[in-house]
């Protein structure tokens, strides 16, 4: 009888993965050569969600046509929010979500909630890719000062420092790339307190740490051979002590940065900019730059997890359950060719390359 069962069950995921490759395949044919996420779609939904209050929860959506939907009522966001401490956020569909109408995140996360199934659903039926959610935002303890400078003298010592300084001190020698007017970094995570004495635990604090010190050590670099850089931070998660802290090592470094709310970071990238996304960010970040930057073929660099070889619909599906959050895609893997970048050098502890476009 098991054998019989887990045979069904085998039968069962067989033709859902089939199921799912032909709705891929379908939502590819219906947009065509046009991106799913554009700077209308986003600006649009970060201007409406920036208007919601108890007295006006009503808000407007535009779906991946640039139709415009008004019958979204967040009153129940809204008393979430306040009821339980949780802080709404901005939510992206990934294209392997968005084209099986929710059914790849169903089933790795579950749709049966009586408040949120049908919300989500209605979202996904009108092809709406960005939309705000409840989040539980937990705190995290503040940095130690110790902690910071340890882990900063740890940082200089690395094989991936060496590895990304090595390039940016001699970028301007070595090839003709777009030139960097600004950094704009994605969910690079929390600054937390460090216990060094078991590293083990700690490990992803202190990668979090070595995450934001690229983004200050590459500023340093292009400062000393262009002119300065400002590095814009964009992660919900982060609180007023990251922002301190952040700042302090900017001041100390004389950096300007500033910190912008999600999605708006999102809105900040041009030709000219540099994207940092080399730590965990919880949303489809590849998907996304690959597809706001398509008017101008992509941003002047890209920092973000190794893009795999992706050719077909089963390509995608098997990405999708690799890496939920940020799952690449076939337009994802197109971007060297699409956009004329080229990766310069891979991280490979932290599972990520630096992409570079060419002049």
């Amino acid at each position: 009888m098991a054998e019989q069962h887990a045979e069904t069950v085998s039968e069962q995921r067989t033709k859902e993965q089939e199921q799912y490759c032909k709705q891929l395949e379908t939502f590819y044919q219906g947009i065509g050569n046009k991106p799913v996420y554009t700077m209308e779609i986003i600006k649009f939904a970060a201007n409406a969600i920036a208007g919601l209050t108890e007295e006006n929860p009503n808000c407007s959506f535009m779906d991946i046509d640039g139709k415009v939907h008004d019958d979204f009522d967040h009153s129940l966001i809204l008393r979430v929010n306040q009821d339980s401490g949780t802080k709404a956020k901005f939510e992206f569909w990934s294209y392997q979500e968005l084209a099986t109408n929710l059914g790849l995140w169903a089933r790795a996360y579950g749709l049966e909630d009586e408040n949120w199934g049908p919300y989500l659903n209605h979202l996904a039926e009108k092809k709406i890719p960005c939309f705000h959610f409840p989040w539980a935002h937990p705190d995290h303890p503040p940095l130690r000062e110790d902690d910071l400078r340890q882990v900063e003298a740890m940082w200089k010592e690395t094989a991936e420092r060496k590895e990304i300084m090595s390039y940016f001190q001699k970028k301007s020698e070595k090839e003709q790339t777009t030139m960097i007017k600004k950094i704009v970094c994605f969910g690079l995570g929390c600054l937390s307190s460090v216990n060094l004495s078991k590293l083990n635990e700690g490990q992803h604090r202190i990668h979090n740490l070595y995450h934001h010190l690229v983004a200050f050590d590459i500023a340093d670099a292009l400062k000393a051979s262009q002119v300065p850089v400002p590095i814009i931070f964009q992660d919900p998660i982060y609180r007023k002590h990251d922002h301190a802290w952040l700042q302090k090592l900017a001041d100390e470094r004389g950096i300007q940065i500033s910190f912008i709310e999600n999605p708006r970071g999102l809105l900040e990238v041009d030709e000219n900019t540099l994207v940092l996304a080399h730590g965990s960010p919880a949303f489809p970040v590849s998907q996304l730059i690959v597809d706001v930057t398509k008017p101008f073929n992509g941003p002047a660099g890209f920092f973000c997890n190794t893009i795999p070889k992706i050719v077909s619909a089963e390509d995608e599906l098997k990405e999708f359950e690799l890496r939920r959050m940020n799952p690449p895609t076939r337009r994802v893997a197109s971007m060297e060719a699409d956009y004329n970048m080229r990766a310069v050098f891979t991280i490979n502890n932290w599972s990520s390359t630096m992409y570079m476009k060419q002049k």
